[in-house]
């Protein structure tokens, strides 16, 4: 389930407050954060990150076009034996 949206193209003065209430609109936000001038926007469900998608991606906010689209999930990466990994020193 993927409930996690990537928010891109914020203008400098949009902080977290204002990025959580931007998508509250929408739905019950879980928890919202801004990183090296990108936004990260977790929802309560599914269906509600796919309406933000829909809604705000393209739209302008604080003179900016936002970018907003749904946050793939990170596939498992195998853990190498024990034999092939790297030893330090």
């Amino acid at each position: 389930m993927r409930k996690r949206v990537y928010v891109g193209n914020l203008a400098g003065t949009t902080d977290t407050t204002g990025l959580e209430i931007l998508f509250s609109t929408i739905g019950n936000v879980e928890t919202a954060s801004i990183v090296s001038g990108f936004g990260i926007v977790d929802m309560s469900t599914e269906t509600e990150a796919v309406n933000c998608v829909e809604y705000f991606n393209g739209q302008e906010h604080d003179g900016n076009l936002l970018r907003v689209s749904q946050v793939a999930p990170q596939p498992r990466r195998p853990v190498a034996p024990a034999l092939f990994r790297r030893r330090s020193g």
